[in-house]
């Protein structure tokens, strides 16, 4: 009988890559790629659309983003996946599974709210990010909207340059930008 899983070709199971299987499928990426994925996690109550760890051994980290196989159905697969050397992983991002995209995203939130004021919300449109030797340097590209009024006029876009510990996440550094 025909399988909707092609061992070959994608979309693969995650089931199957979450038992182990299929991990030579994986595309190997670097330190940076996984973190700038990582760092965009939202939380999710459905384990789909977003990143994900799939599966992790003594050698790598593999991840992707699984969507469900069909309309109504709990199956969960992925077109792609990638995996990371655990090796690099230690030495440049560590705390990865402590440090994931929402608890990031949340600090980065928090600080330009700080710096902002309290009669105004922030929506963080875009970030990226950059892993240094003892920190990591965000570049945010946000709205404030007024608290009082809701209104988001466009001259209220803001960009900032973050950089936080590695470690603890504390804010060593927090400039306004220009964007485009």
């Amino acid at each position: 009988m025909f399988s909707f899983f092609n061992k070959n070709k994608p979309p693969y199971s995650v089931e199957k890559i979450e038992q182990g299987q299929l991990l030579d499928k994986a595309t190997e990426v670097d330190v940076p790629f996984f973190f700038n994925r990582w760092i965009q996690k939202r939380p999710r109550k459905a384990l789909v659309g977003t990143c994900f760890i799939l599966y992790e051994d003594q050698e790598a980290v593999y991840f992707g983003y699984p969507v469900f196989a069909r309309l109504f159905s709990n199956k969960r697969i992925v077109q792609e996946f990638y995996k990371v050397l655990k090796k690099n992983l230690k030495t440049t991002f560590p705390n990865y599974k402590k440090q994931e995209g929402n608890r990031i995203r949340l600090r980065l939130h928090e600080l330009i709210a700080e710096r902002e004021g309290d009669k105004v919300s922030v929506s963080i449109h875009n970030f990226t990010g950059k892993i240094l030797d003892r920190t990591f340097e965000f570049t945010i590209i946000g709205y404030l909207t007024d608290r009082v009024t809701g209104d988001k006029p466009p001259s209220r876009a803001v960009s900032y340059r973050i950089v936080l510990d590695k470690k603890n996440l504390d804010c060593l550094g927090l400039e306004p930008t220009k964007h485009a």
